[in-house]
């Protein structure tokens, strides 16, 4: 093993024995048997209740990833494939300290052998921008409703904070797509990296943005659509909880969730961060910082549940995921 990969394993122990540090800090300080009581309030029928939830985000994520492939690719490709990768990937991603990036790897394979390895991997580096876009524009529209409806969860100099750090990746990423699909009069790439495979890539990324614009906004706005879903399932918790809940603060609190998510996405399975990051945000709109750990705890039961799921197929498609050029 090398240096760098045992550095890296090493960072994500740490990180992971931080997060666990954390999650049991809270759960002390705020008391194991009123955290307790609440998720008993919650019960069975909440979690049968928000478990279908996702399905929805799952579809919405799986259409803008369809989108990412121009329309005579995109009609090769079963729906239930393009489904199935995304659910593998996000299952890896979840549940492995990869920094969200192991999980793009074990996409590709997923959507068949009509495609050329380039295309899919071209198609898969492309999805994982537009999420990464579709997620910035979640959270601006989250906080463009905080300031309309004027709640008072957070300062303006956080308010600040979080729109500045989302158009700074939004700009960075755009910047990153126009670097690497640009070329010169004499038909050269800007900063020509990386062998024959990156330059076909690259190649077919210019292609795509060139050709289809408007197939990669829409791509964009699937995944900002499959973030706003999530909404629904703040409703639904906070209902079974017995909180005093609307539509636009269920909007404001997804959306503050993923920017306090998107600053700690090295964490794996958002261990500790998310039950801070809830703690935080619930104290912010007036509820106690039991019901914001309590509803953090339960979120992130389902999100183990649905990340064995999505792991689940990516071991029953193991074999053909190490056979993929590059896995």
């Amino acid at each position: 093993m090398s240096a760098s990969k045992k550095t890296l394993l090493w960072f994500h122990r740490f990180v992971i024995i931080i997060g666990l540090i954390m999650l049991f800090f809270l759960i002390e300080r705020l008391g194991p048997a009123r955290i307790a009581a609440h998720i008993r309030e919650f019960g069975v029928w909440g979690f049968l209740a928000i478990l279908p939830i996702s399905i929805l985000d799952q579809i919405l994520n799986a259409w803008a990833w369809r989108f990412t492939l121009a329309p005579q690719d995109a009609g090769r490709v079963p729906f239930i494939s393009l489904a199935k990768g995304r659910l593998a990937g996000d299952g890896v991603n979840y549940l492995t300290p990869s920094a969200t990036v192991a999980g793009e790897f074990v996409r590709p394979p997923f959507l068949g052998s009509e495609l050329s390895v380039e295309v899919k991997n071209t198609s898969v580096f492309i999805g994982k921008l537009s999420q990464t876009l579709g997620q910035m524009a979640f959270i601006l529209v989250g906080i463009l409703f905080l300031i309309l409806r004027k709640m008072d969860a957070l300062g303006n100099g956080e308010i600040r904070w979080i729109v500045l750090g989302a158009l700074f990746v939004a700009a960075l990423i755009a910047f990153s797509l126009f670097i690497l699909a640009y070329k010169n009069k004499q038909g050269k790439f800007f900063c020509d990296i990386g062998g024959p495979q990156i330059s076909a890539i690259r190649e077919n990324m210019r292609r795509y943005l060139t050709a289809h614009p408007i197939r990669m906004g829409l791509s964009v706005l699937f995944f900002t659509i499959g973030y706003a879903s999530m909404m629904i399932e703040v409703a639904v918790i906070c209902s079974f909880m017995n909180l005093p809940i609307d539509a636009f603060k269920a909007l404001v609190i997804e959306a503050l969730s993923n920017a306090f998510e998107a600053v700690f996405f090295m964490v794996p399975a958002k261990l500790g961060t998310q039950e801070a990051g809830k703690v935080l945000i619930f104290k912010a709109f007036g509820y106690t910082a039991g019901q914001g750990l309590s509803f953090a705890i339960i979120r992130h039961i389902r999100e183990i549940l649905w990340s064995s799921f999505g792991f689940l197929i990516y071991l029953t498609h193991r074999t053909g995921i190490k056979k993929y050029p590059g896995a």
